[in-house]
């Protein structure tokens, strides 16, 4: 039989105290068998990272954490000092954390970061034993080339290898218990796929009981034999994934449940008005850069595509593959080496200092982090209200009716314009940036990304904005994505680039069903949520 090796009762966590108290967690509940893969499900603000770190003893000083029980392999964990935690994390718990280029010290080399799991575990090894089991820790997660990895920084990794690394270091301290907050997040889908993989056999391998935070319920279904969904700091329904899947109890599983369904089997194909009028030609681009003195590096390479007025092109590949260089090129931000990019009839290369600014207005830009794009301090109204002073738009007084206007198209309300960024969701802060580019009335819009850092629940409202927008104004959408479901949601035609190179091209429906690069198939094998489908397939 399994043990429990996990116990939580009736925990609550809040930030705070007084009135200023903020309760992040209540009356949560959670049991966890030795051996059990369970995912934790939910948008931002759920709760689910504030249980990871209570879990692990990560919260800040301000938390005050209740309970009946909390339990760990029969040791509570409530009232804890910090050094008895430090006798519990590794031992007992590990960690893998969301973001390896801050868990990582970037002024180490990997080797020295890895030895660090022989001096948690008191082993007196000699140095050539050190490196040994070192490189024994990184073939586990098959990171090419161990040996050259060990003298590397973290700055000389991919974000896939940095990812493997934190996992080396967590199993490497083999224990009962792993703490998997989003560690797949930043990463493209197939990249995710390698290391979930990796993950997964680890798991197998070492009979590690895990718990798996993630805001993406597709990964859950692949890779969790149990899930608990969470919202506003509870838990709504957990159970097996078959049940949660095939039959949720909640309205708001359905909806996260929606989001699996919609990649297979084929949605009907977004309709749009037909039009001839190509408003983006990219002929034969080329884009070469300069490294290490004179060596080129080719990032693009004869891509060519058209975009007709009043569509959405998905531009879709790996990071590396060329699609934000296309991006800067048609924007005109960068130049090509070779090849030409007309935008409403004109060559971008040769616009005058006049043109160019009347095409910065026509063609505006969404960024893939709308918390680097605004700036903290300024006011909504002051961030919508700057490109129309820096275009010189509304100096007849029109500026207000405008800026409302722009705020009311994004479905914020006019009390908004008082607030700084920082006291905005993620949601809102995107919705904001997307005002901003409709304030100077373009008709196109290039997005790169602008759905990664949003959970699903947000992406769906976001999704749903764009789509309207689009139908009300008339827009043309640029969008750059490496999310094959999100692209699947929202794009008329697909292009898909692979090392700078233009590999798929066709209308969604097409290029989802019978694409015609093995590259294209791999990314769309890789599309989070695929194997419950092929089980519910089978079953019909």
């Amino acid at each position: 039989m399994s043990e429990t090796l996990l116990e939580i009762e009736d925990l609550a966590v809040t930030y705070g105290v007084g009135d200023a108290a903020k309760v992040a967690l209540a009356d949560i509940d959670l049991i966890l068998e030795s051996g059990q893969f369970t995912a934790v499900v939910g948008e931002s603000g759920s709760g689910k990272s504030t249980l990871a770190n209570t879990v692990v003893g990560l919260l800040p000083e301000s938390a005050t954490v209740q309970a009946s029980a909390l339990r760990l392999d029969g040791r509570s964990l409530l009232g804890l000092s910090e050094g008895q935690w430090s006798g519990i994390r590794g031992d007992i718990v590990g960690l893998v954390p969301q973001d390896p280029g801050a868990s990582l010290n970037p002024v180490r080399t990997i080797g020295s970061q890895l030895a660090e799991v022989f001096e948690l575990q008191k082993l007196k090894l000699s140095r050539s034993e050190v490196r040994r089991r070192s490189i024994e820790l990184l073939q586990q997660v098959e990171i090419d080339n161990p040996e050259r990895r060990l003298r590397q920084y973290p700055g000389e990794l991919s974000g896939g290898m940095k990812q493997r690394v934190l996992i080396a270091i967590a199993f490497g301290l083999n224990p009962k218990l792993l703490v998997a907050d989003e560690p797949t997040s930043a990463l493209d889908v197939t990249v995710q796929s390698q290391v979930l993989r990796v993950f997964d056999r680890l798991v197998a391998e070492h009979g590690t009981t895990v718990l798996f935070v993630t805001h993406d319920i597709g990964l859950a279904t692949d890779h969790a034999s149990r899930i608990v969904v969470m919202r506003d700091g509870r838990v709504v329904e957990q159970g097996d994934v078959e049940s949660i899947v095939t039959a949720p109890k909640s309205d708001y599983t359905a909806t996260l449940v929606g989001r699996v369904h919609a990649t297979t089997p084929p949605p009907a194909q977004r309709s749009h008005t037909e039009s001839a009028d190509e408003v983006v030609r990219v002929h034969n681009l080329g884009k070469e850069f300069r490294v290490k003195g004179r060596q080129k590096h080719k990032v693009l390479d004869g891509v060519g595509f058209t975009v007709r007025r009043g569509e959405t092109l998905a531009l879709v590949g790996e990071s590396g593959s060329g699609k934000s260089t296309t991006a800067k090129i048609i924007i005109g931000l960068s130049s090509p080496s070779s090849g030409t990019v007309e935008v409403l009839g004109k060559d971008v290369e040769r616009l005058g200092n006049r043109d160019r600014r009347e095409h910065w207005r026509r063609v505006q830009f969404v960024y893939q982090n709308p918390d680097s794009a605004l700036d903290p301090r300024w006011s909504v109204e002051r961030i919508l209200e700057e490109p129309l002073r820096s275009f010189g738009i509304g100096a007849d007084g029109s500026r207000a009716k405008r800026i409302a206007t722009a705020l009311d198209n994004v479905n914020l309300p006019v009390s908004t314009l008082s607030k700084v960024a920082a006291e905005l969701s993620g949601g809102q802060r995107q919705r904001v940036a997307i005002a901003r580019a409709l304030v100077v009335e373009p008709e196109i819009i290039l997005l790169d990304e602008p759905l990664s850092a949003l959970d699903v629940v947000t992406q769906d409202q976001i999704i749903g904005l764009l789509t309207d927008l689009q139908q009300s104004l008339g827009l043309t959408y640029l969008f750059i994505s490496h999310d094959l479901a999100v692209v699947r949601q929202i794009s008329h035609r697909v292009a898909v680039l692979k090392a700078g190179r233009l590999v798929d091209i066709g209308d969604t429906q097409s290029v989802f069903e019978d694409p015609t690069s093995q590259y294209t198939r791999d990314l769309i094998d890789a599309v989070p949520g695929r194997r419950f489908q092929r089980s519910l397939l089978v079953g019909v």
